[in-house]
């Protein structure tokens, strides 16, 4: 991944704010191109400057590590020094360019776009996250906030996993620090935690915020999420009307080596995806409204779960 000139970047509106910078749109001058920069200010003062430089690289480790059709592009990073002013002291700031989604996140699609999404569209999403995730998974990784922020949309409806910051690799030990959001974290994160703050965690944490993630695209509705004794309590306040018991249910089972990986749920949605193309191009289906579609796609689904999931167990035998 090249290093760039920061001043090669023009930038532009803000698309987002986050917890230590921003991502905004951005203009890369020597190549013409439009594309997302996301901003990282690590004060030289603050006690947490080293802790944040180390995310940036590790993030950049991971870009550097991961491509696919199915995770965020990255372009190349660049930093600069920026010196202090009369409300801040000097600053280190980073930058990473990225692809430009033209939709944004699933999170801001969902809320923008409400009910005008097809079930059929949304099966391609689903299988093309669980494509990113399982590219992760075989390259000795876990994402740990797979979740619809982290879901960026092309202006094609095309779904790719972002934001790798607290990506990590594996170790044998299982040992991590850093976490995603706790209102998706299973519950082996809660019981799991040692006394310095370490959680055992693996591919099997992907899995479970997968499920949630994927409850949440086809019912367009957020679980509730509360804490409770002895372990936080998740709801999901609508329950999908695909995919519910054969994929969903058994990516939130609370005993994580039951949850199925991401190769299974990749091939489960691909046969999906395949046995309704002649459907899909239909003239019939391409004239209908999204209700029509939905009706049209749940009765295909009920028609065929039993023969496909048949077939999946036949080629992914569980414990």
């Amino acid at each position: 991944m090249p290093k760039i000139d920061p001043d090669e970047i023009e930038m532009g509106e803000i698309l987002g704010r986050g917890g230590f910078g921003y991502v905004c749109k951005a203009i890369w001058r020597p190549k013409n191109r439009q594309v997302a920069c996301k901003v990282i200010e690590i004060s030289s003062e603050s006690s947490s400057s080293e802790i944040l430089q180390r995310s940036f690289l590790l993030e950049l480790a991971a870009y550097r590590e991961l491509s696919g059709a199915y995770i965020l592009r990255t372009y190349g990073y660049g930093n600069r020094k920026l010196p202090a002013t009369h409300s801040h002291g000097p600053k280190t700031q980073f930058l990473i360019l990225m692809e430009l989604m033209g939709r944004g996140s699933l999170q801001n699609l969902l809320e923008r776009q409400p009910h005008k999404l097809s079930l059929r569209r949304k099966l391609a999403m689903s299988r093309q996250i669980a494509s990113g995730m399982r590219r992760i998974h075989q390259h000795g990784m876990v994402h740990r906030d797979i979740r619809p922020d982290n879901i960026l949309i092309t202006d094609d409806y095309i779904a790719k996993i972002g934001d790798m910051g607290i990506a990590r690799s594996l170790d044998p030990s299982g040992q991590q620090t850093q976490i995603g959001c706790v209102e998706f974290m299973p519950p082996e994160f809660f019981i799991g935690a040692s006394s310095d703050g370490h959680v055992k965690c693996d591919e099997k944490l992907d899995i479970y915020t997968y499920g949630l993630t994927l409850n949440q695209l086809f019912t367009e509705a957020m679980h509730d999420f509360r804490f409770a004794a002895p372990l936080p309590r998740v709801t999901l306040t609508k329950t999908s009307p695909i995919f519910y018991d054969e994929i969903i249910l058994r990516c939130l089972d609370s005993d994580s080596k039951r949850r199925p990986t991401a190769v299974e749920i990749e091939k489960t949605l691909q046969f999906y995806e395949e046995a309704f193309l002649g459907t899909m191009h239909s003239d019939s289906y391409s004239r209908m409204n999204t209700k029509q579609k939905d009706q049209v796609f749940i009765e295909f689904y009920e028609k065929n779960k039993i023969p496909i999931q048949r077939f999946v167990k036949e080629k992914f035998p569980q414990e």
